[in-house]
């Protein structure tokens, strides 16, 4: 949301702000938590070509991969009952990862 909302602060001083996530992207990460990168994963130069397209086409937010995509849908929906399955999905996800659990 920073990302975001610091794009039309800056707006009008000629800067322009681009929120990005790289998408599920094989580095050295992966190996640093002792898995490996999924099958999906993309490589470090198409994760990077898609983010400089995306700021060459100014856009205010920008997913590395279509996964992210999905995703960004209903990230910020109102709904609580989405609101709620997002929370515990990523609480579970975020109490696996502090055990040295990781999944895809």
């Amino acid at each position: 949301m920073l990302g975001l909302t610091l794009r039309y602060e800056l707006w009008d001083d000629h800067i322009k702000v681009n929120s990005a996530t790289p998408g599920t992207t094989a580095t050295a990460i992966f190996a640093t938590g002792g898995v490996a990168a999924p099958d999906y994963a993309q490589t470090p130069m198409q994760s990077a070509a898609r983010i400089l397209t995306g700021v060459q086409l100014n856009q205010r937010l920008i997913c590395g991969d279509d996964n992210d995509v999905e995703g960004s849908q209903n990230a910020l929906s109102p709904d609580p009952a989405i609101q709620k399955g997002l929370d515990d999905y990523f609480l579970e996800v975020a109490r696996d990862r502090k055990q040295g659990k990781f999944r895809f």
